[in-house]
């Protein structure tokens, strides 16, 4: 009896046993099944490959930051942050500006909200890019085996230039301003070239500067070669001047009688850089200066400069300004950051309004002006202990201890300003060449 019952209980253990496992076994499916199938999806998934500047390829697409692109993966290649190919195209990659159209079909949507657009260069040039052999020189300047590539403002502002006649197998970079192949010269300086410099010679060529350059017959400024310069002694003194033996150049275009020997920049604590001076004359851009002596010329503002005999405005060109007392000469002092310009001047005497709306005599004396108090407030006002003044005209009944401008557009001429009883509105009426105005006043409300 015992024994009977003891193996009908194993039996009964055994059965539950075989139970217990079919129950676990139908528990590991989902598992054992989602294992087989993200093996199965891996396996007929390739794996993405990781480029430069956050691109990736794999067997079906192009990826840039994890978004898939419309680019055949293809031969894909990654040239800079901003150019790719594959076998069959040449694309730029740019962030567009603000209002840009945005085309789903060339568009992909990028961190943050950016915007990314791939642009073909297909189609830019007589002659299409030839996407196997494209390979960029520089930031601004690629080659095939057919054509030299200069690209003077980012596509797709602008389309990429050729360089005409340049040669793709003998090109090469001087600097970022210049290239050459085996027989010409070209100037690649963004937003100027590109261009050939005719005549030069590439064996013999120098760079000089950003804008100056020499071979052993020519001088050259930008893309034009400068007539009459003497290669052999032509240099670069500063900036825009160079010289030769005999002349003096300012961005490629003579100084009249100019003597290369003594010329130089004048020197001073000012701004305006554009006056110059040799042995006997003072120089304003291009221009002589009128009976001024280079010896005692001082700039003493950026528009007012003296010597010992006469006083100086100088803004498009350098004026006398009659009756001017040198040895007191000076600018009016500004006390406001409406000052944007000085057009103030004054002596023991008198105080001098300037301003070039015409050719001759551009300072006009200020009526009743008192130099001692006199002050530059700044957008063409002024005043002294008793008089507010706007331009060379007084402000009529202007309090001139309270007055202060609170709106100055300049473009469009019109001034407000107040004292403290009343509100100034100053309108420009003629034509801008003519600055005529009228003055209207009302009570603050």
């Amino acid at each position: 009896m015992w024994k009977r019952l003891t193996m009908a209980n194993t039996a009964s253990k055994d059965k539950r046993g075989v139970l217990d496992l079919k129950i676990r076994i139908v528990a590991m499916l989902p598992a054992v099944l989602l294992v087989f199938i993200a093996g199965l999806c891996a396996a007929q998934t390739p794996s993405r490959e990781q480029l430069p500047h956050g691109y990736s390829v794999d067997g079906k697409a192009v990826y840039y930051r994890d978004y898939e692109l419309d680019i055949d993966p293809e031969g894909f290649e990654v040239l800079d942050a901003h150019w790719v190919k594959n076998t069959r195209h040449v694309f730029f990659m740019f962030t567009p500006r603000n209002g840009q159209e945005i085309r789903p079909w060339s568009w992909s949507e990028g961190e943050e909200g950016d915007f990314y657009r791939l642009n073909s260069l297909l189609g830019f040039f007589d002659r299409a890019v030839d996407p196997g052999s494209f390979r960029l020189v520089t930031d601004n300047l690629a080659v095939d085996d057919f054509q030299v590539y200069y690209f003077n403002t980012r596509p797709p502002v602008a389309a990429p230039s050729v360089l005409q006649n340049a040669d793709p197998e003998s090109i090469e970079v001087i600097d970022e301003n210049y290239a050459r192949d085996k027989s010409r010269v070209f100037y690649t300086r963004r937003n100027f070239g590109p261009c050939t410099l005719e005549q030069a010679d590439p064996g013999t060529f120098s760079v000089l500067s950003e804008t100056y350059s020499k071979d052993e017959k020519h001088a050259f400024h930008n893309c034009s070669r400068i007539k009459n310069a003497d290669a052999k002694s032509f240099r670069v003194v500063s900036g825009f001047l160079a010289a030769d033996a005999k002349h003096v150049f300012r961005s490629g275009k003579l100084f009249p009688d100019a003597d290369p020997a003594t010329f130089g920049r004048l020197k001073h604590r000012f701004g305006n850089l554009n006056f110059y001076t040799d042995a006997q004359h003072v120089y304003y851009f291009n221009s002589k200066v009128d009976d001024a002596d280079p010896r005692t010329f001082q700039l003493i503002a950026n528009y007012f400069a003296k010597d010992h005999q006469s006083a100086f405005f100088c803004s498009k060109r350098c004026h006398k300004i009659p009756g001017a007392d040198v040895a007191t000469f000076r600018a009016a002092p500004v006390q406001s950051a409406w000052a944007n310009t000085r057009v103030y001047a004054r002596d023991e005497s008198r105080v001098f309004f300037c301003a070039e709306h015409k050719d001759e005599d551009p300072c006009s004396a200020l009526p009743d002006s008192d130099p001692g108090s006199f002050e530059y407030i700044g957008q063409y006002f002024s005043r002294d202990e008793g008089n507010v003044f706007f331009r060379e005209a007084v402000v009529p009944g202007a309090d001139a201890a309270t007055f202060e401008i609170f709106e100055a557009d300049e473009h469009g001429g019109i001034y407000r300003a107040r004292d403290k009883d009343k509100i100034y509105i100053i309108r420009r009426t003629g034509a801008p060449s003519f600055y005529e105005y009228e003055i209207e006043a009302a009570g603050q409300s």
